[in-house]
C-alpha cells in the first residue's frame, strides 16, 4: 500500500465541543500511543505554539480560545494548556 492509497475523506466538524474534544485527541493522541511521554514532546505537534513554548505562525488559535472563555488569559489557565 502506499501513502495516497484509497479515497481522501474529510469530515466537517460542526459543533464547538466536538472541535475542543478533537483538538485534545490529536495533541494527546502521541502520548497515548506511546511514543512521547508529553504532548510537547512530539515535534510535529501544534501544542507547543498553545503553551507558548514556540512562536505560532501556522495556526490560528484565537478561535480554540474563544471556546474555552472570552478572556484568552483566563483560556490559556485551564488545564490543556499546563506545560507539560
Amino acid at each position: 500500500m502506499h501513502l495516497f492509497h484509497g479515497r481522501y475523506n474529510s469530515l466537517v466538524i460542526d459543533k464547538d465541543n466536538y472541535l475542543l474534544k478533537l483538538r485534545f485527541y490529536i495533541h494527546l493522541n502521541p502520548v497515548q500511543s506511546g511514543i512521547v511521554k508529553k504532548p510537547k514532546d512530539y515535534e510535529q505537534s501544534s501544542y507547543k505554539s498553545y503553551i507558548k513554548e514556540v512562536a505560532n505562525n501556522i495556526n490560528d488559535q484565537d478561535l480554540i480560545f474563544l471556546m474555552i472563555s472570552k478572556d484568552k488569559i483566563e483560556a490559556e489557565r485551564q488545564p490543556c494548556y499546563v506545560k507539560g
